[in-house]
């Protein structure tokens, strides 16, 4: 409550005093419009009694001026009339007002001096009243007579003024109460509006990361759709996951120190790389790019996928757990939209953790360097490709056409997915499949395997690896199985498809505390450890050469 007063208070504060503010005006506005309308019925009036008062004083009657003034006396705020001569002597005047004119009127002055209209207004005390409470405050106006095209005197009209006091208090009062109205209004609004789309939220999100604190896995609660709210959801949400997985790999440290087993996590590899590097850069140099940019060929707009690579599941890891820099060819065809004038920017999108350095290569570049000396020569001399593959393109076509022929007569027992699939989609794909079967020719596609036992939390599945492969060495609960054998891969194939549960999640729980325990900071741990242990020795050889030289 006493944030959501903080919050609300300025906002009272403010409408208050703008209501006040407001108050003040309808108040000097209302008593500016009624002295306008007095003053405009008083110069009226003067005008319409103007003739008959000259002709009377150009007669020299007083008697019948007498008798003019005493009929304009108390008829709608008029208190009376009086008239003057050039000397501002009094010939004539309304009984009973000579309290309320002042001793020396200075719109008759004006008006004969001026010769046309003149007007003020009087306090209560400025009047010839003998006791202050018997004044009132009034207005004078004053027009000038004439005899012979000459100012002869002025003809003097006063009004009491005391109702628009009284009007104006009226209106004040009105004003004060509809400011209090809308203040409690608006401060009532204003308070269920913080509370239901702010302190409300807040809350929630409050108890939400106390209860994760206490180690409880709560889904997140739900918020309302807003940008600020939605950004606070997006980083209180990451921060729950940080927590969560904090919480776990203490856990879990604690549970191998226990047991007196080691277990490398993104904690360690973090701090081990720190002790290493001594701060120094960390840098991945590879063609892959662990994120591109593409345009949909439909409506042109832009997305991002994940390209299916065994380099990018390895190493980003270790980017993530250390910070660093990624440099890779920028080979989607939005890529030049999402970088900045160096050509970089932050990787992953929803969490940003280390930079993407992108380089462009013309096609021609691309086509020599990555499709001719890189695939067509380093890739088969270090997997130790036997013998070179002869393609025809009439073995071709006639493979296409035999296939086709037997697709339309048979069913498919193999569906080839041959398009892009992002890592999520690959994740269903894997815990959907009853089994993983990995036939590398040679050493590769150890990802793939522990991908799939790693996405396997159901325990369920059987992974079939082929003995080449260098994760055959690890993961021996796998059907191990030579790949150039084939009664031996359906053998294996049809033992996996009818291997019991309890077989499956003996062998998958197996498998994956070897994943658990020999995973990429741990690879990445030693990896460095060794390049480290390199320089260090590259470093003593050449010291010891300079002293060998001297």
């Amino acid at each position: 409550m006493r944030t959501t007063l903080k919050i609300v208070l300025p906002l009272i504060v403010s409408v208050a005093s703008v209501s006040l503010l407001f108050a003040g005006y309808q108040v000097r506005n209302e008593r500016r419009i009624l002295r306008n309308d007095l003053a405009r019925r008083a110069e009226i009036l003067a005008e319409s009694l103007q003739e008959s008062v000259e002709h009377e004083l150009g007669r020299g009657q007083e008697r019948s001026l007498h008798r003019l003034v005493e009929r304009y006396g108390q008829r709608q705020h008029l208190q009376g009339i009086a008239i003057y001569d050039t000397a501002a002597h009094l010939l004539a005047l309304t009984p009973g007002l000579e309290p309320d004119l002042p001793l020396h009127p200075t719109a008759a002055t004006k008006a004969m001096h001026d010769d046309k209209g003149a007007g003020e207004f009087l306090r209560p005390e400025e009047t010839s009243a003998p006791q202050t409470s018997d004044a009132v405050p009034v207005h004078v106006y004053a027009l000038p007579l004439h005899r012979d095209n000459e100012v002869a005197g002025a003809l003097v009209l006063v009004h009491d003024t005391s109702y628009i006091e009284i009007q104006v208090s009226h209106t004040l009062r009105d004003a004060l109460l509809d400011a209090l109205v809308q203040t409690l209004l608006i401060s009532a609004l204003a308070l269920l509006l913080v509370r239901w789309t702010f302190t409300g939220p807040l809350t929630r999100t409050f108890k939400w990361v106390r209860t994760l604190r206490t180690g409880q896995l709560n889904p997140p609660p739900a918020l309302l759709q807003g940008e600020i709210m939605e950004q606070l959801h997006h980083e209180v949400t990451h921060l729950a996951r940080d927590l969560h997985s904090a919480r776990a790999a203490a856990e879990t440290e604690a549970r191998l120190r226990d047991s007196n087993a080691s277990l490398w996590t993104a904690e360690r590899l973090r701090v081990s790389l720190r002790d290493r590097l001594q701060d120094q850069p960390l840098f991945v140099v590879s063609n892959r790019e662990p994120y591109m940019h593409v345009f949909d060929g439909k409506d042109k707009t832009m997305r991002m996928i994940v390209p299916a690579s065994g380099v990018v599941t390895a190493l980003e890891p270790l980017l993530l757990a250390c910070n660093g820099t990624w440099v890779a060819n920028g080979s989607g065809n939005a890529d030049r939209e999402m970088v900045d004038a160096h050509d970089r920017l932050r990787v992953p999108p929803d969490r940003p953790s280390y930079t993407l350095r992108r380089v462009w290569l013309s096609d021609e570049e691309d086509k020599g360097y990555y499709d001719g000396f890189s695939n067509e020569g380093l890739w088969p001399l270090c997997h130790i490709a036997h013998t070179r593959p002869i393609f025809r393109p009439e073995d071709w076509l006639q493979y296409q056409r035999i296939n086709q022929r037997f697709g339309r007569a048979n069913y498919r027992p193999i569906h080839l997915l041959a398009e892009h699939h992002d890592h999520d989609a690959v994740t269903e794909l894997y815990r959907a499949a009853d089994v993983g079967l990995v036939t590398s020719l040679h050493d590769g596609m150890n990802l793939v395997c522990k991908e799939f036992v790693a996405a396997r939390d159901d325990e369920r599945g059987v992974l079939i690896l082929s003995r080449f492969a260098g994760a055959a060495r690890e993961m021996t609960e796998a059907l191990i199985v030579n790949p150039y054998h084939v009664e031996e891969c359906a053998l294996a194939l049809q033992r996996a498809l009818t291997m019991p549960e309890a077989e499956q999640r003996e062998r998958m729980a197996s498998l994956r505390m070897t994943v658990r325990e020999f995973n990429v900071y741990r690879w990445a741990g030693r990896m460095l450890a060794d390049a480290g242990r390199l320089r260090l020795r590259g470093r003593i050889e050449a010291r010891v050469q300079r002293h060998h030289d001297a």
